[in-house]
């Protein structure tokens, strides 16, 4: 079984790699990343938005609350260069980390950003144009890789039930790419 951010290729087993069957949105430069590598490190930023997505049921989450972790993969033309982990269940501030949004998506908050730096992430079903994915990480656990990235880059989300939703980042959609700061909109 390979890591959260490793693709099992036939012939080579895991690697580093991104995904191929992963969910897309559906209208070119909504989606969107930042990625801010700051002094010092506590301001250190990600927001990670993929909106208009295709259709997604809540059973294509799968059980967050209960069982399925989540992982947070950035990879640009010379492989993984960003991975965060959000765990399945556990207890954040006294509360539930992960809550059920009635049937209709869940919802993770972890305001001490443990163990690597995502605080919220969102993530709501919906017919083509109407499911989304948010996810914001803040602070010094988050482990922000050397910038510039090399483009295309692509961000995906993705969970230990097989699930991904991805973003692809080109120079179409790119604002800024740095040392400092990642900007773009995904030119799906």
């Amino acid at each position: 079984m390979c890591n959260a951010c490793e693709t099992c290729v036939p012939g080579s087993g895991c690697e580093e790699l991104p995904r191929n069957d992963c969910f897309t949105s559906t209208e070119p430069l909504r989606s969107k990343i930042l990625i801010k590598d700051a002094t010092p490190d506590a301001i250190d930023k990600v927001i990670w938005k993929w909106i208009k997505g295709e259709a997604v049921t809540t059973a294509d989450f799968g059980d967050p609350p209960g069982t399925d972790d989540y992982a947070f993969c950035v990879y640009d033309a010379n492989g993984l260069r960003m991975s965060a982990s959000i765990p399945a269940g556990g207890t954040c501030g006294g509360k539930p980390c992960w809550k059920d949004l009635n049937g209709k998506g869940f919802k993770y908050v972890n305001s001490a950003g443990t163990p690597e730096g995502v605080q919220k992430l969102l993530l709501k079903a919906g017919d083509t144009g109407l499911s989304k994915a948010i996810l914001k990480g803040k602070g010094e656990n988050l482990l922000i890789p050397t910038l510039p990235f090399v483009l295309d880059v692509r961000a995906e989300l993705r969970s230990s039930n097989g699930m991904c939703w991805s973003t692809i980042h080109t120079a179409t959609g790119t604002s800024r790419n740095d040392d400092e700061q990642f900007k773009s909109k995904d030119g799906n």
